[in-house]
């Protein structure tokens, strides 16, 4: 291919995904002047106390998303700097998206369609004028697999691919610190792709992982830390009031203390810990198999429509039911054998899934934790079977400059 023609075609490439990311700016301030401005304070509130004192001391939550929101707040002197963050953030992922598709092969039209589905999905277009992490927590995940996509390219020494795995990491970990089992991922998927030179690039990700880690950290909080909010989250994942608040286990935390006669004026007191921690451990110690039942409970729970605000038979309710369905149906349709593409996701996916997952089922678990992993699904899914419907023998037809084609199978 001429050197013109590849400038034409990465030309046209630009113009799409500029124009997807324009018409999604339209579509986000339109949605967000019309629908009503929902402040979740266990974010807002760490914001507010950047934007009055230049850091977040709060401890108990990562700083990352936060300390975004505090920006957005400084730039427009308002919480209208909340929604221009989130729709910031929207767009991102929405970039993210794009890059992991054309990095596994599908066409610039096909990822086109694709990305322009995800930004109408509900979950997305209605989450604007919500202080919360769902856009940004799969904006990580997806920079984190297109890093592994191009790390599937043989390398001898640290590359460019190894800089943005690294950073993807830490990242990820700013937002979500159990985001940091993605770093077990990599390294399996590393591992099955035979690359040389694999344990030094190991060391040299995860260090520049926690390069980015601990210089936001410090920047943000004024000193190195990490989320207090372990023995917390163990706490309420494992009492004997768990069962009973599935759809919130923290509020299973007040009963439970109520029990133990604990007097507290708030549950998130630091002097709390050690209680949570040593009560967390009794209960699954004494009671293994309830542990275990809390856990598939947990995950089913997980995995369930949110039908808590919508009735089943509700139009909103269907719509819960429908997107609630993104990960058994990738499931079924990798199994079934999906399309041929540049970068077989299937192995890629299955881990993240399984990584984000796991945390939730030992600790905490509510519908929404799953909102990011159904924006993965859902992508994935749309590009195997746009590929099938579309031309199931040909990967991504004179278009191979911006697509992986060296794996470990075709090695």
């Amino acid at each position: 291919m001429s050197s013109t023609t590849q400038s034409r075609k990465s030309w046209n490439e630009y113009v799409c995904l500029g124009s997807l990311l324009a018409v999604s700016l339209l579509v986000a301030i339109i949605t967000s002047m019309i629908l009503p401005y929902y402040r979740g304070d266990e974010y807002a509130d760490p914001a507010m106390e950047m934007v009055r004192t230049g850091h977040i001391f709060y401890n108990f939550l990562p700083v990352g998303y936060p300390a975004l929101l505090a920006l957005g707040y400084k730039a427009f002197g308002s919480e209208t700097g909340f929604t221009a963050v989130n729709i910031l953030l929207a767009l991102l992922m929405l970039a993210s998206a794009w890059l992991y598709l054309r990095l596994t092969g599908l066409s610039v039209k096909l990822t086109l369609l694709v990305v322009f589905a995800l930004s109408l999905y509900p979950d997305f277009s209605l989450s604007y004028n919500k202080t919360q992490d769902t856009n940004i927590t799969a904006a990580a995940i997806f920079l984190f697999m297109s890093a592994m996509v191009l790390m599937s390219r043989p390398k001898d020494r640290f590359a460019y691919p190894d800089v943005l795995l690294g950073a993807s990491l830490g990242f990820a970990a700013l937002i979500r610190p159990n985001l940091m089992l993605l770093a077990i991922v990599s390294w399996v998927v590393l591992y099955r792709s035979v690359l040389r030179s694999l344990f030094p690039r190991i060391l040299a990700q995860t260090a520049t992982a926690a390069l980015v880690y601990c210089s936001i950290t410090i920047l943000i909080h004024g000193s190195m830390f990490f989320p207090r909010n372990g023995a917390y989250n163990l706490f309420s994942g494992y009492n004997p009031y768990t069962s009973q608040h599935l759809w919130n286990e923290e509020d299973s935390i007040p009963f439970e203390l109520a029990a133990q006669h604990v007097q507290y004026t708030d549950n998130r007191d630091p002097k709390l810990d050690p209680i949570y921690r040593n009560s967390a451990i009794a209960f699954i110690r004494s009671h293994p198999g309830q542990a275990v039942k809390l856990d598939l409970l947990k995950f089913a729970n997980l995995l369930l429509p949110d039908l808590h605000a919508h009735p089943a038979r509700s139009l909103a309710g269907l719509a819960k039911i429908l997107s609630s369905l993104a990960i058994p149906l990738w499931l079924v349709f990798s199994l079934v054998g999906g399309a041929p593409r540049a970068y077989d996701t299937r192995f890629l996916v299955a881990a993240v899934i399984l990584s984000v997952i796991l945390p939730f089922c030992l600790i905490i678990s509510t519908q929404r934790f799953r909102i990011p992993l159904d924006f993965i699904c859902w992508t994935d899914l749309g590009a195997m079977i746009l590929l099938r419907r579309t031309n199931p023998n040909t990967l991504s037809p004179n278009e191979p400059s911006t697509a992986v084609y060296t794996t470990a199978d075709s090695r």
